[in-house]
């Protein structure tokens, strides 16, 4: 039985469809991330997290654009990723 040809319309849904499949599974990454960010945030002592040393500012800034509800869909897996990192090293 041979296949009929999809119509622009049916390629254009299909492609949507994978689209909004990848950005889920992006969304849902970063929602995981976000929650391993922040409890691993909750473990770093009022000192540090405050901060006075300018590495430690910079390391807090990125850790707050990172855990920021509003800045969570500008905020790239890899970038997640790298702060998750950072708090390991500073939590473990």
């Amino acid at each position: 039985m041979p296949r009929t040809p999809m119509t622009d319309e049916e390629r254009a849904a299909k492609q949507r469809a994978r689209v909004e499949a990848k950005r889920a599974a992006r969304e849902a990454r970063k929602t995981e991330l976000r929650m391993q960010i922040e409890l691993r945030a909750s473990k770093i002592p009022p000192h540090i997290a405050q901060g006075g040393v300018q590495t430690v500012r910079n390391w807090k800034d990125a850790l707050d654009k990172a855990t920021s509800t509003a800045d969570l869909s500008r905020v790239s897996v890899e970038r997640l990723d790298e702060v998750l990192e950072t708090l390991k090293r500073h939590t473990e």
